[in-house]
């Protein structure tokens, strides 16, 4: 499983990350989460905002600007429209802090700067009808 994950394979990663953490330790969860993120998995760009908002605070806002980048990534990649609310609801109703139009600015585009980073990943399966040998 570990091979598969050290070779971007999204699934490994995603499973140790999610069922093995307390084998893996923190460190280790975060960066196999970060890694299937810049991948483009969604849910690990759930993940790591959730990671930001648990980090932020008054006195330290790159959290913050963070968690608003990985939701806005996951907007434009997914047509996930609800992404930028819940960042915003997480950020103003259970942090009780506020974002000023400048940070948002500047995690949208830092969210594209991201994007034209990701490492594209195409998996083909045996089953899949175009590439597959079963061709069905």
């Amino acid at each position: 499983m570990t091979l598969a994950a050290n070779n971007h394979f999204i699934p490994a990663l995603s499973i140790l990350y999610n069922n093995y953490q307390d084998m893996i330790g923190l460190e280790k969860t975060y960066e196999y989460k970060w890694q299937a993120a810049n991948l483009g998995h969604s849910s690990a760009l759930f993940h790591v905002g959730d990671y930001y908002a648990q980090q932020a605070s008054v006195n330290d806002r790159l959290p913050l600007k963070m968690l608003y980048m990985t939701a806005a990534v996951d907007q434009k990649l997914f047509a996930e429209k609800s992404a930028l609310d819940i960042a915003d609801y997480t950020v103003e109703e259970e942090l009780g802090l506020k974002l000023i139009k400048a940070e948002r600015e500047q995690g949208l585009i830092d969210a594209d700067e991201f994007i034209s980073q990701m490492t594209p990943v195409i998996y083909i399966d045996e089953l899949h009808p175009q590439y597959g040998r079963f061709g069905f």
